[in-house]
């Protein structure tokens, strides 16, 4: 029997193999989680790594699983993780440049482009693994206002095909991440098993604009006071320098015990304060109490340099 035309009807397409889980609202929060927690891996590896680190939310998906497995880069960084109380594992992917150039930068090196492709051994594993719980911290504290999630490493791998958590036809929540570190720039992924976050499928919708008013303010003034507090242990280095001269090799060669360098900087000129090697302040030398020290006299201009004056 002819029900008659269907005419001004929309008819919205289904793809069986790619059953949606989750709505754009749903999705949408879960964006804003995101946001908040790549603010605060910002403001963590920042102070952790000593370099400034930024970290931006390119895309939220849902996926199968298998799919994404496909675009993953072997060696990759790939770090499994328990989302305790959640069913399933999740998983945490990192471009090998990005784990190379982190690794640099604990060891004291300057973290710049490195083109390693291989595998992390033993002790590269052991740090970035410190790293990676730093994240995680961040991780839980991002989702605290919507699924209290208590994430940790169950296991790290360098092969995609040893990390195979979730079947390739499951759904998934794929977060791709911008994360650049000085001048290395990767990509960081979360893989959340949609099984997983299901059961709170209704709560995201109601988080939804509670998270885009007030989560991201509150997760701001957090990332500034955790920032704050971290750079006030940093220490640097305070130099009062009395003076440079150049002189060349051959003298330096026939210097000996009794003969006199003369400076170029004069007794009434003002020494140089540098902080972290780099000149900050003009000072003049002097004592404190049983110690000598120096009264600040001008803070210097970026590439100012003091005047040469005459004995």
């Amino acid at each position: 029997m002819d029900d008659g035309p269907t005419i001004g009807k929309k008819i919205k397409e289904y793809d069986f193999k790619h059953p949606d889980k989750f709505s754009k609202d749903q999705l949408r929060t879960i964006q804003l989680v995101h946001e908040s927690f790549a603010r605060l891996v910002s403001a963590t590896l920042s102070t952790q790594l000593r370099a400034m680190v930024h970290t931006k939310v390119v895309s939220v998906n849902q996926i199968t699983y298998g799919e994404f497995m496909q675009s993953v880069p072997n060696p990759s960084t790939l770090a499994i993780i328990d989302l305790d109380p959640l069913k399933g594992e999740g998983l945490v992917v990192m471009n090998q440049n990005v784990s190379f150039g982190i690794i640099e930068r604990l060891l004291g090196g300057k973290g710049g482009e490195t083109n390693l492709t291989r595998e992390l051994s033993d002790i590269e594993l052991t740090l970035i693994e410190r790293i990676i719980d730093r994240i995680l911290n961040n991780f839980k504290e991002a989702w605290a206002s919507t699924i209290e999630i208590r994430p940790r490493i169950s296991n790290i791998e360098c092969n995609p095909q040893f990390t195979q958590v979730i079947p390739p036809g499951d759904m998934v929540i794929l977060t791709v991440m911008d994360i650049g570190i000085g001048e290395i720039e990767g990509k960081l992924s979360f893989c959340l098993p949609g099984v997983s976050i299901e059961p709170f499928a209704t709560k995201l919708s109601s988080q939804h604009k509670y998270i885009a008013s007030s989560g991201r303010k509150e997760l701001d003034e957090k990332s500034v006071r955790k920032v704050k507090k971290e750079l006030s242990k940093i220490t640097v280095p305070v130099i009062a320098e009395l003076g440079v001269v150049n002189i060349s090799l051959n003298d330096v060669m026939q210097l000996q015990i009794g003969d006199v360098v003369k400076l170029q900087m004069g007794i009434n000129n003002d020494l140089i304060l540098k902080v972290g090697g780099k000149a900050k302040y003009a000072c003049r030398p002097g004592v404190v109490g049983s110690k000598l020290g120096v009264q600040i006299t001008k803070v210097l201009n970026e590439g100012e340099i003091l005047g040469e004056e005459g004995e």
